[in-house]
């Protein structure tokens, strides 16, 4: 079997990050939409289970933990910059099915409740708790693509 050399191994990393930076985006522009991993794996041109595993490899957390804490960003700015909006409207933009859940979400995130963040908003801890794009963990795989003789397979669905 002929291994790959280290330029091609660059390259196939090079467009896994590309397609992995091609759903980030997505997800970034697209929060208020229904983001299954279904929808996001044809973006990035893989296979459902392919692309759950390749994402949480990249960005070190799952894709519903990535959509949470960007909702979740965003629900901490219109707390602070949107104080006419209730707690409960915030809530519902954010993609939660009602206060309660929302609040338990942001308390477990943010060490804060969302009243109590409006009020006193503690940016820096916030910022440390949900960061997740670290870019040495962007790039941790080691992928190997070995070419081998054609093979039969069987398959039932």
């Amino acid at each position: 079997m002929p291994k790959r050399s280290s330029a091609d191994k660059n390259r196939h990393l090079d467009q896994y990050a590309r397609r992995i930076s091609k759903v980030l985006a997505y997800i970034s522009k697209h929060l208020d939409d229904e983001l299954s991993v279904e929808t996001l794996a044809k973006i990035a041109n893989f296979s459902p289970y392919h692309f759950h595993r390749q994402f949480s490899a990249y960005t070190g957390i799952t894709v519903s933990r990535l959509i949470q804490l960007h909702r979740l960003r965003r629900a901490s700015l219109q707390l602070v910059f949107n104080p006419h909006a209730s707690i409960t409207d915030i809530a519902f933009d954010t993609g939660f099915a009602n206060a309660e859940s929302f609040s338990r979400a942001f308390r477990k995130e943010c060490g804060q409740s969302p009243s109590a963040f409006r009020k006193a908003p503690q940016w820096q801890q916030w910022q440390v708790r949900t960061t997740y794009d670290n870019p040495e963990v962007l790039l941790p795989m080691q992928v190997d693509i070995v070419d081998f003789p054609e093979t039969l397979v069987a398959a039932l669905e």
